[in-house]
């Protein structure tokens, strides 16, 4: 079990900071997945999710992830002027990783229900209460609300894990998509980059929850 300090991490940090911190910390993690998908559509939606690359924890390091980030959306920015299309996408990052040891785990994971959609009212309070035997962190993304979990998960917890959250939150809560998504393809996805007007806020911490300050 890891020890719960991040004192790196604020309120108002990046995803990127949470999730190098996450790769950091277990150090046995091997290869993770990194897509980009459609803005105009979501990562829940597996016939989006374009340019899937394993990428080697050592090829983090130098700001080797934001600078596939660049190069990817360069070449589908590209790809899109060829063929007439607009198309804003942004960069997320699978839940699933590999072990030096052949195992794979996953990043606990989860979307909640966009405000401008379901009219919901999330409250991030209420939500950690419900996701205390969970640590990690909770971040904004403008129209919503996204969880990342510290602790690695074996495939079979994980599946326990997105059964829970959907017994727990409401249907204005969580978005039920992107559980059911996450179940069919047997991994989740979150952004933490984008690109464009159609999102304009990259995801950042708003709240810690079961970590220490």
């Amino acid at each position: 079990m890891m020890e719960h300090q991040h004192d790196d991490i604020k309120i108002g940090s990046p995803a990127e900071l949470v999730f190098r911190r996450i790769i950091e910390h277990h150090k046995k993690i091997k290869t993770l997945t990194v897509f980009t998908y459609d803005l105009h559509i979501n990562s829940d939606d597996e016939l989006q999710a374009v340019g899937m690359r394993p990428m080697r924890r050592k090829d983090l390091h130098y700001d080797g992830l934001r600078r596939w980030s660049d190069q990817n959306h360069q070449i589908v920015r590209e790809e899109n002027d060829e063929v007439g299309q607009e198309k804003e996408f942004g960069m997320a990052i699978a839940s699933v990783v590999r072990m030096y040891d052949g195992s794979i785990k996953h990043i606990p994971m989860l979307d909640f229900a966009s405000r401008s959609k379901f009219r919901s009212i999330l409250n991030p309070r209420r939500i950690s209460n419900i996701l205390r035997p969970f640590p990690g962190f909770l971040l904004e993304t403008g129209d919503s609300l996204h969880f990342w979990g510290i602790n690695l998960l074996s495939p079979r917890r994980w599946e326990k894990f997105l059964t829970f959250a959907n017994d727990k939150f409401s249907d204005d809560e969580i978005d039920r998509s992107f559980i059911e998504f996450s179940q069919r393809r047997h991994f989740s996805g979150l952004r933490i980059y984008n690109y464009g007007d159609v999102k304009r806020t990259s995801p950042y911490v708003v709240a810690k929850i079961g970590i220490s300050n």
